[in-house]
């Protein structure tokens, strides 16, 4: 909590606000994103999911579930693109 605090302070918004939001964190040869509400479809290729702001779609090669759990998913492989789709 004290992390979500500092945060908080720093961009003076409430401890809520500042965790509210989709993350996504990425690199060549895998991807995290918070916020998943469901995996719409998935292939070696191309990985659809809906999150509270929308879809996301990852595109690269041989990309695989490593981790889905609570309202996240962690995939590796080779990652070529991140789209947020409608936003």
């Amino acid at each position: 909590m004290a992390f979500k605090k500092e945060i908080s302070e720093i961009f003076n918004l409430p401890v809520g606000e500042v965790f509210s939001t989709v993350h996504i964190v990425w690199t060549d040869v895998g991807v995290y994103i918070e916020g998943v509400k469901k995996i719409l479809g998935i292939s070696g290729e191309e990985v659809a999911v809906t999150t509270k702001e929308g879809e996301v779609k990852i595109f690269g090669k041989n990309l695989t579930i490593c981790e889905l759990g609570g309202n996240s998913l962690t995939l590796s492989g080779r990652v070529d693109t991140v789209q947020r789709v409608g936003v």
